[in-house]
């Protein structure tokens, strides 16, 4: 009785046949195919041609899901295409939303955007130019490694292209901030053993002279550098005094007595910027046997058992000495 009425309906099967072939078709849409674009237009086509029989379709959903995946892909393509012409103050913000949302987006919808590519290299230069700007923002000058991370950040600015380098929204920042880095690192270098440290003090003074006051207040070590004049300032003093025993006049041995106090009085740092020092005791060595004698001499004692002994040992004691020191002893 069934098979009858079935052969009876025949004519409503040859109807049912179409819908049954765009539902297959809408079935078997696979957004991993190659195809999946070409599919999804025929099997439309094909649901667009069933006409009043397109409500049999039970499956038809699927087929708009499909072609709201298409065109969702299409329009986030072409806004990862449009990001050639963003602008450098909003380009790095742009690829970051981007790459969110496309980390949200429907994995099918994922599968069909063409440019994804794109937005993973952009997104790689986004990171690197995000790093620099982060570099940039932490910098500050009290940390003690304040010049190293001002010199990491040029370095890692001067690595980006070109075109990464304009993204870097606030490279104005470090420009501002490089001479007063370079001084404060100038600054903590200045060491008393260096055989630099004058030059590297007055070139440290000059640059420091010839900020603006504003930037002047951003030197944190200032202190030191003043420090190190000051140091400077009382060896050369002992310098000056050293200088005027060239000449033996007849204050000679007064002078060299006068530079020797001054130079014991330095602290151990100030005595390293003495650069003359050696010239001060090579004339005292010089000068030893003239003082023995002087020291000889003023002991005698007329009223000493060996006040005879003694004249005779100092007289010995001169009478050795060299034509030049027995003028300085006179």
């Amino acid at each position: 009785m069934i098979i009858k009425k079935t052969v009876l309906n025949y004519k409503e099967l040859n109807k049912i046949v179409p819908v049954i072939d765009v539902m297959v078709q809408i079935s078997k849409l696979n957004p991993s195919k190659k195809t999946y674009k070409d599919d999804v237009v025929k099997a439309d086509e094909a649901f667009n041609k069933l006409g009043e029989l397109q409500k049999e379709v039970v499956n038809s959903e699927d087929l708009q899901k499909a072609q709201g995946y298409i065109n969702t892909a299409k329009a986030f393509d072409d806004r990862i295409i449009a990001l050639a012409n963003e602008g450098p103050d909003t380009f790095v913000k742009k690829v970051a939303e981007l790459t969110l949302e496309y980390k949200a987006m429907d994995k099918n919808a994922q599968k069909l955007v063409e440019q994804a590519k794109m937005l993973s290299s952009y997104e790689k230069d986004n990171k690197a130019v995000i790093k620099v700007i982060q570099m940039i923002d932490a910098l500050n000058p009290t940390n003690k490694d304040y010049t190293k991370k001002v010199l990491d950040a040029r370095k890692a600015y001067n690595a980006l292209d070109q075109v990464s380098q304009k993204r870097v929204t606030n490279y104005a920042n470090l420009t501002a901030v490089e001479d007063v880095a370079s001084l404060i690192g100038l600054i903590a270098s200045l060491k008393p053993t260096s055989k630099t440290f004058y030059q590297d003090m007055k070139t440290a003074r000059e640059l420091y002279d010839a900020l603006p006051a504003e930037k002047q207040q951003a030197i944190v070590n200032y202190d030191a550098l003043v420090a190190a004049e000051n140091e400077q300032g009382l060896a050369q003093s002992v310098v000056e005094l050293i200088n005027l025993t060239e000449v033996q006049d007849t204050d000679y041995l007064t002078k060299l007595m006068n530079a020797r106090v001054a130079y014991d009085k330095l602290s151990s740092d100030q005595k390293k910027l003495v650069t003359n020092i050696k010239d001060l005791t090579t004339r005292e060595k010089a000068v030893k046997p003239i003082l023995s004698v002087m020291v000889q001499i003023n002991e005698l004692d007329p009223e000493s058992p060996s006040f005879v002994s003694k004249v005779n040992s100092a007289r010995k004691a001169y009478d050795k000495l060299s034509k030049d020191q027995k003028k300085i002893h006179r």
